[in-house]
């Protein structure tokens, strides 16, 4: 009885024992995890942002990607519709070259409107002033054009101020002349003539920029050129006031 009550107690010392010695066990493990899991914690967090960050950069570079996309799309798309616009502009540059030789072939001029540009460099060359009246007398070379200005400035060929005046045509260049009147606010120009120049009849008016002028004289001493003819057309399609002269009729009757 006495043993088998000792034997008891051993066992029930034994089992505490093992029980202590489990709850110690038990909790240094679980103080060795909770270390483990402070020191792994901040590695684990950095690794959560790193991971958080990599997708919002993946996410950032994937909608850029996206956008060049698009944008290389609506670049191309661009480029297409400026092709397509060139070509049908040469395609009508073509047409209009064809259309405009066909014509010439036949005889009819072109029509040619300035450009802004041009008319401000043709107002440059005249000097032009808004305050004057600007007269332009034209027409063929050897008509008379300069001894006709002198007469209107109240000039004689001779005096000094006057147009030169020749047998031949003498105006290569275009004189701008002031009246001398000073009560009179007109300035005439004496035009090259027709034949002097290396110009098509057609291209006459333009080259010589009378589109600028306020008042333009054709003067004709026998007989009406192409020249005469494309001068009245355009004065007429620009709305300048034009007046025909006769000139050298006594000669000529």
């Amino acid at each position: 009885m006495v043993e088998a009550e000792r034997a008891a107690n051993e066992a029930r010392l034994l089992a505490e024992a093992a029980a202590r010695t489990a709850g110690e066990e038990a909790r240094y493990r679980a103080a060795e995890a909770e270390e483990e899991r402070k020191r792994t914690a901040p590695v684990q967090e950095q690794a959560e942002r790193d991971t958080q960050a990599a997708q919002e950069q993946s996410k950032k570079l994937q909608e850029a990607a996206d956008k060049e996309k698009r944008r290389a799309i609506a670049a191309q798309e661009a480029a297409n519709a400026s092709k397509k616009v060139a070509e049908e502009q040469v395609k009508a540059a073509n047409a209009a070259k064809e259309e405009a030789e066909r014509k010439l072939k036949k005889g009819i001029q072109p029509v040619v409107i300035p450009t802004p540009e041009e008319v401000s460099a043709a107002k440059r060359k005249v000097q032009y002033r808004e305050d004057l009246f600007h007269f332009a007398v034209a027409g063929v070379a050897g008509g008379g054009k300069s001894s006709l200005i002198n007469a209107f400035r109240g000039l004689l060929n001779k005096d000094m101020g006057a147009a030169a005046t020749g047998v031949t045509e003498t105006t290569l260049t275009m004189a701008r002349l002031p009246d001398p009147n000073a009560e009179y606010p007109l300035v005439w120009y004496d035009i090259p003539g027709a034949g002097t120049l290396k110009i098509p009849d057609w291209q006459y008016f333009n080259t010589q920029g009378l589109y600028v002028f306020d008042g333009i004289i054709v003067l004709f001493d026998n007989r009406f050129t192409m020249t005469d003819i494309a001068i009245l057309v355009n004065c007429r399609r620009f709305k300048i006031p034009t007046y025909i002269v006769r000139s050298k009729a006594d000669q000529h009757i």
